[in-house]
């Protein structure tokens, strides 16, 4: 009987709805770059505004940048994010990125930061329940290049 009232408690956590993990893109930094292949670390910042801690499984994201896609990728993370808390993580992409890297040059002149989209989902543990996400914002071009952070994005939709 133990065991079954556990079963169902777990259960009814996963009934209870969840609200949208804020995810934030905070640096890229190329890992490995050759004409056959592309290596990038993605920075992220995953917020939690749950009143419970977010058992994050598994994570899927497409980044855009100056709204052309130029990575997608899946990561298991296995994460426990205290509730209103927020943990960086790394993920690697092996994207498009050596076209923005060859125009990175031009950019930096540019006046203006360069615009992001990221989006994808959390998957939480146990895999029954998926999370999704979607944030843009801005990320000047100098400071990424300098390996400086750059403030934070802004929500686009959840």
């Amino acid at each position: 009987m133990l065991a079954l009232a556990v079963s169902l408690g777990g259960c009814a956590g996963l009934s209870e709805s969840w609200r949208t993990p804020e995810v934030e893109l905070v640096g890229i930094q190329p890992k490995e770059i050759s004409f056959t292949r592309q290596l990038f670390v993605v920075t992220l910042a995953v917020g939690n505004p749950n009143e419970r801690a977010l058992p994050i499984q598994a994570m899927t994201y497409s980044l855009a940048l100056e709204g052309q896609e130029v990575a997608q990728g899946a990561s298991r993370l296995e994460r426990l994010i205290p509730a209103h808390g927020e943990e960086t993580v790394e993920v690697e992409v092996v994207g498009d990125l050596l076209d923005l890297v060859s125009r990175l040059p031009m950019l930096t002149h540019m006046n203006r930061p360069l615009e992001w989209m990221l989006s994808g989902s959390l998957t939480l543990s146990g895999g029954l329940v998926r999370l999704p996400y979607r944030y843009s914002g801005k990320l000047d071009a100098r400071q990424w290049i300098n390996g400086q952070n750059q403030g934070r994005g802004h929500r686009a939709h959840p």
